[in-house]
């Protein structure tokens, strides 16, 4: 009997272990989650508070929570927001998840119906897919992929209705707004946009479908939070560029290739040179002169001596020919051996007030 009770007194201090740490989960799970909900409504307040700040109104129906014990999921009823000029309103739900297992990891759904106005301009966007997930770090985002789906879009002021079959785009590293040190790559890669057809009508040599398109860029200079117009002019003054590697796109009989380097001038107009290949010159000056950018007599003289420059590319398709893409002093314009081409005059990206 001694020898029995020896044996259950040495397992004793496991017992108690054993039943000490499924105590310790019990309470710490539950206190973690509480914790992590606690945290998640404090951040939302915050960016209520700060976005107050810069004169932006964000707002919601409500916010609730889902997904214990393992994942905090944060739920926002018909999140929205007002600012001097724009209204945007989002999805009936929008959501956001991570798990405690990777807690640096966030999945954001944006997916249904987005209202957005700005100024003049009204649309509605309804994706049947719109995914983000974000890789956060003690600084903040790290980096970014986004995902749209099988997208509707409607605009207003007669344009109708256009469609995009899929985009994908990522973004890393995301620095600090302000350090101007890491440079973000951007990638861009886009299928099916289909225009309205208001606009194809304007457009007959080149439709309404934009078969693909792509971006690989790399950016660099330093934001700072507040209006676009100050966040852009301080990018500006800071040394702020964006770097094309390549762009690449086709539309209809036009197929085109760019790469360099654009900036912003004090006006917020893009900047720069582009190193353009194109095969369908033709077709673009005649949808250039089809809106009235470009006279039609000239779209034609120019066309056919673009074609006639144009040369077969070795596994490509159609004649391309070679040509710098100027966009300076809010004009951008083809530059030839002997003058140029304008193409069209080039808005501040933001009003400047």
């Amino acid at each position: 009997m001694d020898k029995s009770s020896g044996k259950k007194r040495r397992r004793h201090p496991l017992v108690v272990g054993a039943a000490a740490l499924v105590l310790l989960v019990i309470v710490a799970v539950p206190a973690l989650w509480w914790i992590a909900q606690n945290q998640v409504t404090a951040a939302v307040v915050a960016a209520q508070h700060d976005a107050g700040r810069e004169g932006i109104t964000l707002d919601h129906d409500g916010l609730t929570f889902s997904g214990f014990p393992f994942t905090i999921s944060a739920a926002l009823a018909r999140p929205k927001a007002d600012w001097q000029g724009g209204h945007w309103e989002g999805p009936e739900v929008l959501t956001s998840e991570t798990s405690f297992t990777d807690p640096t990891s966030i999945r954001i759904d944006a997916s249904g119906r987005h209202a957005l106005d700005i100024d003049a301009l009204s649309l509605e966007v309804d994706s049947r897919e719109a995914l983000a997930f974000l890789e956060v770090g003690k600084q903040g985002p790290e980096a970014l992929q986004a995902n749209l789906r099988q997208t509707e879009i409607q605009l207003t002021g007669g344009l109708g209705e256009a469609s995009l079959q899929s985009l994908e785009l990522t973004a890393a590293p995301l620095p600090p707004l302000a350090d101007a040190s890491q440079t973000t790559a951007l990638a861009l890669d886009l299928t099916g946009l289909s225009l309205p057809q208001a606009l194809g009508a304007q457009l007959p040599a080149l439709g309404t479908s934009i078969e693909e398109g792509s971006l690989r860029a790399n950016l660099s200079g330093p934001l700072a939070p507040g209006p676009a117009p100050q966040v852009l002019q301080y990018w500006r003054q800071n040394g702020g560029t964006l770097d094309l590697q390549r762009l690449t796109l086709t539309w209809g009989p036009v197929s085109l290739e760019a790469a360099g380097r654009l900036s912003l001038d004090d006006l917020l107009r893009p900047v720069g040179t582009l190193n353009l290949q194109a095969a369908g010159f033709p077709a673009l000056l005649d949808g250039l002169a089809a809106l009235g950018r470009l006279d039609p007599a000239l779209a034609k003289t120019y066309g056919g001596l673009l074609g006639g420059m144009a040369q077969p590319r070795s596994g490509m398709q159609g004649r391309w020919l070679a040509l710098p893409l100027v966009l300076e002093d809010g004009h951008a314009f083809l530059r030839l051996p002997f003058g140029k081409i304008p193409l069209a005059k080039l808005q501040p990206l933001v009003p400047t007030g």
